[in-house]
């Protein structure tokens, strides 16, 4: 039998979107998939809900991501 880990817990602080602003939060974590299952995942997320925002005319958006790898590489 294995010792089990205890999660890591964060404290991290969630800041309100400006008023007329859209945010948009992201956490792709796929627990025992592999960090490209949650690259993609969190890829696909923010994509999709840009996506929505757009259709929806809400042109204000702010992305939040536990990685900025994936929101940094977004052009708009």
């Amino acid at each position: 039998m294995r010792p089990t880990t205890t999660p890591r817990v964060q404290q991290g602080i969630w800041l309100p979107p400006a008023y007329g602003q859209i945010k948009i939060n992201t956490d792709g974590a796929v627990k025992g998939l592999g960090e490209a299952t949650s690259y993609w995942a969190e890829s696909i997320g923010i994509l999709e809900s840009v996506e929505i925002a757009i259709e929806k005319g809400w042109l204000n958006v702010w992305v939040e991501s536990m990685l900025l790898s994936r929101v940094s590489r977004l052009h708009f």
